[in-house]
C-alpha cells in the first residue's frame, strides 16, 4: 500500500550536534533511505519544505507537498502552578528539548547577563519547559556556574494544561532556536495571547 511521511525538519543536516559523530551520518542515511522510499512526503512547513529542496531537488519536487500543522486553541487551564514554590513573581518561559539547536546555553548566558546589569526585575524566574536531551548536563552546570539555580526552573512531563498555565501566566515566552521546522511553541503562546 501506499505510504506516507510526515517531515517536520531535517536535524540530521541542519543540527548534526545533535546526534554527534558518527550517529549522525546514520541519521543522515535513515532519512534519507526513508524519503526515498515512500510514495509521498508531507512537510509541516513552507521552511521545511524549502529546507528538503535544498537537501533534494528532486525528492520535494516529486513526493514532496506542504500540509500545514494545525494547532488548535486549548482552553483548558490548570489551576495550580507547575512552577515550584511560585508567588507571583515575573516568569519568562523557553519550551525547548535540551539540544544544540535549541539554543538553551546561550539564552542561559543572556539571562544572567540582563539579571547582572540589572536590566530584568531581579525576582524574574526563567522556565524552560522540555524532555532531557544531549545538553541537560550543560544546561544544569551553567545553571550552577552561574548561581541561576534561584532563577532558573527545569520542568519536564508537564500536562497540556500546566503549559497552557505558563503560556497565562508569563511575560513572555522565548524562542531562541537557530533552526526549526514549525516552532509549535510559538504558535500555541500566540493562540493563548502571550508575547514572544
Amino acid at each position: 500500500c501506499p505510504v506516507a511521511v510526515t517531515l517536520h525538519d531535517l536535524y540530521p543536516y541542519d543540527a548534526p550536534g545533535n546526534f554527534g559523530f558518527p550517529r549522525v551520518a546514520f541519521n543522515e542515511f535513515i532519512l534519507r533511505q526513508c524519503l526515498r522510499a515512500v510514495d509521498g512526503i508531507s512537510c509541516v512547513s513552507y521552511s521545511t519544505h524549502s529546507r528538503l529542496a535544498s537537501v533534494d531537488a528532486k525528492l520535494a519536487i516529486s513526493k514532496a507537498v506542504v500540509i500545514r500543522n494545525c494547532v488548535e486553541s486549548q482552553n483548558s487551564v490548570s489551576i495550580y502552578s507547575p512552577v515550584p514554590g511560585w508567588k507571583g513573581e515575573p516568569l519568562l518561559l523557553c519550551i525547548a528539548q535540551h539540544r544544540a539547536n535549541k539554543n538553551l546555553l546561550f539564552l542561559l548566558r543572556v539571562f544572567k547577563s540582563l539579571l547582572s546589569a540589572q536590566a530584568i526585575d531581579p525576582h524574574i524566574r526563567l522556565v524552560m519547559v522540555g524532555i532531557q536531551g544531549p545538553q541537560t548536563r550543560a544546561i544544569q552546570q551553567c545553571i550552577a556556574a552561574n548561581q541561576l539555580q534561584d532563577h532558573v526552573v527545569l520542568l519536564n512531563g508537564i500536562t497540556d494544561e500546566e503549559l497552557q498555565w505558563c503560556y497565562r501566566h508569563c511575560e513572555l515566552l522565548i524562542a531562541p532556536s537557530t533552526v526549526e521546522g514549525f516552532g509549535l511553541p510559538v504558535v500555541e503562546a500566540l493562540l493563548a495571547g502571550c508575547r514572544v
